[in-house]
């Protein structure tokens, strides 16, 4: 006797998935922006930057009161915590753009997560200490 074939229609059915991850380890990069409102009699801001709450990095003193481009900042990886301030703790802002903020908040430092290479954009107002 010839054996006989029935077809079994499948209980389910594939679905395709598709992920994409960034490895932890990769570096990143942050274009820096700043300006400068203050017109007081306090010294010029020295902006600085902590990643992930360590020592601080020296970026430029900030005397423009226009956004310009300053440096670009690295040796730091997606995922870190880049923390903005001043050497002199005036109020701070940023925003995630070339466009620096109009003004300052009460707050003297501003944080923005690495996600790769990126813009970051602060204001800060000398004549403000908080």
């Amino acid at each position: 006797e010839t054996p006989s074939l029935t077809p079994v229609s499948p209980s389910k059915t594939p679905t395709p998935t598709m992920s994409v991850s960034v490895s932890p380890n990769a570096a990143a990069t942050m274009n820096v922006y700043a300006k400068d409102i203050g017109v007081g009699g306090n010294g010029a801001p020295d902006l600085e930057y902590k990643i992930n709450g360590g020592s601080p990095n020296s970026i430029a003193t900030i005397s423009n009161s226009d956004c310009q481009f300053i440096t670009t900042i690295s040796g730091f990886f997606v995922g870190d915590t880049i923390t903005f301030q001043t050497v002199q703790s005036y109020e701070i802002a940023g925003s995630g753009s070339t466009n620096c903020p109009a003004s300052t908040s009460g707050a003297i430092t501003y944080d923005r997560v690495a996600t790769g290479s990126q813009n970051v954009a602060i204001t800060i107002d000398r004549d403000n200490i908080p």
